[in-house]
């Protein structure tokens, strides 16, 4: 009997194991995902558990499980936490190490399974079930091979951060998202703690020269940058928090080590450097002196986003400016746990308000956010209001992102005061003139890119009537099409057109869904119009919207039918 059926007929036979009420709704949700599907998402905020779900996933599927990681730390944490809830001994393929063909559990190394010779040594129909951990890297070769090489098996891929800096769609590997918990939802319900986000401003911290590159600044300039704004970041976190657990992520090698040894200087002996050239075992030596606070501050590059796991953590220092989201909530999400005990006691699905003010009596009730800033240039970084906005409209973020001093550097809040203004904004607009304007990008809207200008001279030519006709009534609103160039307009143009050869959704329905978190541009034509009824029946809001509702309505396929 394959897994799938075993969990239709007592889906939760075996797993009365103290999952939490929203993990058991997740592992299900994607159980469920899995009988119309080969590959499903889960999406769920860093702290909440992905690893204990899918152990508790494997612990009661009939057949041989694979579990992919593509770091060392994030093998053997993988490897314990199964051991843990199935009771089973879990053999680990990497490296040195190889797995029995007998073993039903095998947590391996992606880098190592890339190789032909690891690979082809398990037959292609030996797991029935994979299990990619951090999966919003399965877009290269490297990643897909084995779900290529398995191509019976069944998926069921773990991410805290589905959204790619490089705009690379996850939808090429995975067939639909089971479920998603963001940051916001998880510390809604009680199980991370809240986040409080304040910036300091340093003239050493400029820009407006750095490059960009993958959907993100260029990492070597970037450090240069950075590393001259050292003492300032080092002398600012010990004036404002002396005493908190900290985590400063830096962009690179240079101004991290600088910056631990800045620490030192000025508080002896609480601060340690950590990087992806520190050898292995001084790195679990490092990470446990961090975990047992044997010294306060942590200055790493590009070491403590995936994986880490450090409740005590209450400070996140972020010297690395970023334009992906996705990175900004991995760093942001190092200190979001809640501490161990807290809320162990009230796992109740409506004992939200019970967790939240256990949460705030303990001895770490929030999170600080401290983000270093500047002068961006001609970027726009990411901050918490980003991370956070999810319910929120691109408008209101923006706002938000102005508001927050004036709000307590509550994101939250700002988030909420935006939200009001904008909408008393539009309702005194639409008073007088019976209609309203949201203010949006068409580019960033549809996930693409302008057209580089070649000839500035053309490249200035304004949009023509002809283009301005014919994209409003692809319900390009006319307000975002007088600063466009012909260019620009002509491959709007040629995007509409295409998408509706391919019988996507319009550019009407997509700006319309986007509002209520559903920004994906592949959306069938036919699916954004479920949806859209589905927000109709609900008075656009006024009545309660579920969200995994609305994402099931708009991403759901008949059985065998075609992505």
């Amino acid at each position: 009997m394959s897994g799938l059926l075993a969990f239709q007929q007592d889906p939760w036979a075996a797993l009365d194991d103290g999952l939490r009420f929203y993990q058991r709704d997740i592992a299900q949700a994607a159980l469920t995902e899995l009988q119309s599907v080969r590959a499903t998402l889960v999406v769920a905020a860093t702290g909440t558990g992905k690893t204990q779900m899918f152990a508790a996933i494997i612990a009661d599927w009939p057949g041989r499980v694979l579990v992919l990681c593509h770091r060392d730390e994030l093998v053997d944490q993988a490897r314990s936490r199964i051991e843990a809830v199935t009771g089973e001994y879990v053999q680990i393929e990497k490296g040195m190490f190889r797995a029995d063909l007998g073993t039903r559990i095998v947590v391996a190394s992606v880098d190592t399974l890339r190789s032909k010779g690891r690979l082809e040594r398990f037959p292609t129909d030996h797991f029935s079930l994979i299990i990619p951990d951090e999966a919003h890297h399965y877009t290269g070769n490297t990643y897909v091979k084995p779900l290529e090489y398995f191509a019976q098996a069944k998926v069921i891929g773990f991410t805290a951060t589905p959204d790619r800096g490089d705009k690379i769609a996850l939808g090429k590997t995975f067939d639909s998202v089971a479920y998603n918990l963001d940051i916001a939802a998880a510390i809604e319900l009680g199980y991370l703690v809240p986040i409080i986000g304040q910036q300091v401003t340093l003239e050493e911290i400029d820009l407006s020269g750095v490059s960009k590159s993958k959907g993100d600044l260029v990492g070597s300039q970037l450090d240069e940058v950075m590393l001259k704004a050292v003492e300032g970041v080092t002398r600012e976190t010990l004036r404002l928090y002396p005493d908190r657990q900290t985590i400063a992520f830096f962009p690179g090698v240079k101004s991290a080590e600088y910056a631990a040894a800045k620490f030192n200087a000025l508080l002896p002996g609480s601060a340690r450097f950590i990087s992806g050239k520190t050898p292995p075992d001084e790195r679990k030596q490092l990470v446990r002196a961090f975990r047992n606070c044997e010294f306060r501050y942590l200055c790493n590059c590009m070491i403590a986003t995936e994986g880490f796991d450090a409740p005590k953590t209450s400070l996140i220092v972020m010297a690395r400016p970023t334009l992906s989201r996705a990175l900004y909530t991995q760093m942001a999400g190092r200190g979001t746990r809640v501490l161990p005990g807290v809320v162990d006691r009230y796992h109740e699905r409506d004992a939200c308000a019970v967790r939240r003010e256990a949460i705030r009596t303990s001895a770490k009730p929030c999170m600080v956010m401290l983000d270093f800033v500047g002068n961006s240039g001609k970027h726009d970084l990411v901050t918490l209001e980003d991370i956070l906005g999810g319910k929120y409209t691109d408008a209101e973020v923006k706002l938000a992102k102005k508001k927050r001093a004036s709000c307590g550097d509550d994101p939250a809040a700002a988030l909420e005061a935006a939200r009001a203004e904008l909408r008393a904004l539009a309702a005194r607009v639409q008073a007088k003139v019976k209609s309203r304007v949201t203010s949006f990008d068409p580019f960033k809207t549809l996930q693409i890119d302008r057209p580089g200008i070649v000839d500035n001279s053309r490249g200035q030519r304004p949009v023509s009537q002809s283009q301005v006709q014919y994209l409003m009534a692809a319900g390009v609103p006319e307000e975002e099409l007088r600063g466009l160039s012909a260019p620009e307009a002509a491959k709007l143009m040629s995007v509409v057109k295409n998408r509706r050869q391919r019988g996507l959704c319009t550019f009407r329905q997509l700006r319309v869904l986007t509002k209520y978190g559903l920004s994906d541009p592949n959306l069938s034509f036919v699916r954004a119009g479920a949806a859209l009824n589905y927000l109709q029946q609900k008075g656009w809001g006024r009545e309660p919207i579920d969200p995994h509702v609305l994402h099931r309505i708009a991403t759901y396929r008949e059985p065998g039918q075609e992505g």
